[in-house]
């Protein structure tokens, strides 16, 4: 049967030979396209429309936000009925495709928390956190959507304290700015919870404010936190504050903020009874503490 076809096929002319040639190569499309899409589910059709969103339109506004939102409130109906569906392995495959955009990754990590709830990251998420070449702002994104339990490998204490050590292990690391900011902003998401506070986290947030292997920017936002502290432990709090005032290795920014605290909560005002003077900021030191 075969040498008949090929014996057929010299016998035709060049142009013939070449039509041929094209008509199989179409029908092996054909049969390889046709089952690949069935299989396709439209769910994966709209994670490919969102992931699209994210790489042409860097300026999302309202009718393209509303399309966001829509997609995804879809996609996360889906993983809440189905979690083990294709769905889930094409967002991991989304998640380490190195071509993806990483505001398309931090929405996957989203999508996920709001279906699997923070309590159960998927294991792909942790392991992420513990890659040394990971992207510091998806790595932030998951430890600000899942919780410091579910994400430690070291099993936590259980009280509302001992969950917050898992983030002030990340302040007391060599991690990278966004995740120690991210750190700090949950911390301070806890400040109505009785007991996650203690003296103790106070003491390391002052020695933090005082150690020069801490940025700035790190230094603004631990400032900002220590004001969290004041209703439970006031007297110490304001003593952090005149002493970020008065170190000689606190920038001009660091004393404003400092100041504009004490000015706020010191009942009997500053040195001499006086309000605290708020030192002049450079234009670029604002530029740093508002910028990512």
């Amino acid at each position: 049967m075969l040498l008949k076809i090929l014996s057929r096929f010299r016998s035709l002319k060049t142009y013939q030979k070449i039509l041929s040639v094209l008509a199989v190569l179409f029908l092996l499309v054909i049969l390889y396209l046709v089952p690949a899409l069935l299989l396709v589910s439209k769910n994966e059709i709209k994670l490919a429309e969102l992931e699209r969103s994210y790489q042409e339109d860097n300026l999302c506004r309202e009718d393209c936000l509303k399309k966001r939102l829509e997609i995804t409130a879809a996609l996360v109906d889906e993983l809440k009925k189905r979690p083990d569906a294709r769905l889930a392995r094409r967002i991991k495959k989304y998640f380490f495709d190195s071509e993806v955009k990483r505001d398309f990754k931090n929405s996957l990590v989203v999508i996920l928390q709001q279906a699997l709830g923070s309590e159960a990251p998927p294991d792909y998420l942790i392991g992420y956190l513990d890659d040394q070449d990971s992207d510091p702002y998806i790595a932030a994104k998951i430890i600000a959507k899942f919780s410091p339990q579910s994400l430690s490998s070291v099993k936590s204490n259980q009280t509302s304290a001992g969950q917050l050590q898992y983030y002030f292990d990340i302040l007391q690391s060599d991690s990278e700015y966004p995740l120690k900011i991210a750190a700090i902003r949950q911390i301070s998401n806890n400040a109505s919870t009785p007991g996650a506070y203690t003296l103790e986290q106070l003491k390391m947030i002052s020695a933090w404010l005082l150690d020069d292997e801490n940025s700035n920017k790190i230094k603004y936002h631990l400032i900002m936190l220590s004001g969290d502290y004041y209703s439970l432990f006031p007297e110490e709090t304001l003593e952090v504050f005149r002493t970020i005032y008065w170190a000689a290795g606190s920038s001009n920014l660091s004393r404003a903020l400092a100041a504009d605290f004490l000015n706020r909560l010191e009942p009997d005002g500053g040195p001499d009874g006086a309000n605290w003077e708020i030192v002049e900021v450079s234009p670029e030191e604002w530029a740093d503490y508002y910028s990512d």
